[in-house]
């Protein structure tokens, strides 16, 4: 319960929607369903300006691409979920009209990564791409699943090839350069 402007006590119940796709959706959201956010730290502003006790935050189905959020205590009587799947099938429809690439999942995915696209094969077990300049990454899923780094290749034909030694021995642990 918080006080309103007359200072009664209110409990404001509200639900916010975000569809990662700002090309389909556009930038200028208002969080309604008809208006969806593009991104979660949009969804996260707007509570923190007009303090929505117990809002939900409704994600469409998909990778959340996100650099950094911060929670904070006006955070705290948020719920954070994957939309209902009507909702979804509403959405999905409105996406397959304008472009049918956007991926949908089980589940929203809340990621600090970045995708990683234009993948081309080099034989049968070897894929090969050019990755964004990245200062560190220590981790690389593919469809969902985390794959292993290398350790000590014997054949390089075989694995993420390093485009520069690791001089920092923490990063070189647990970590790889591109």
């Amino acid at each position: 319960m918080i006080n309103d402007s007359t200072g009664r006590l209110t409990n404001k119940l509200k639900q916010i929607y975000v569809v990662p796709f700002p090309s389909v959706v556009g930038n200028y959201g208002d969080g309604s369903f008809t208006r969806p956010y593009s991104s979660l730290q949009q969804a996260l502003d707007h509570i923190e300006q007009g303090y929505y006790y117990e809002t939900t935050i409704n994600l469409y189905p998909t990778h959340h691409f996100v650099g950094s959020i911060q929670l904070k205590e006006i955070h705290s009587h948020i719920r954070i979920k994957t939309m209902d799947i009507k909702d979804t099938l509403a959405y999905k429809q409105l996406l397959s009209i304008h472009d049918s690439s956007h991926r949908i999942l089980s589940r929203a995915v809340i990621s600090g990564g970045i995708p990683i696209t234009g993948w081309t094969q080099v034989n049968e077990t070897t894929y090969s791409t050019s990755v964004p300049s990245l200062n560190f990454v220590n981790q690389l899923f593919i469809n969902d699943q985390r794959i292993a780094r290398t350790r000590v290749p014997t054949n390089y034909s075989d694995y993420l090839h390093y485009a520069a030694l690791i001089n920092d021995t923490t990063m070189a642990r647990y970590g790889f350069q591109s």
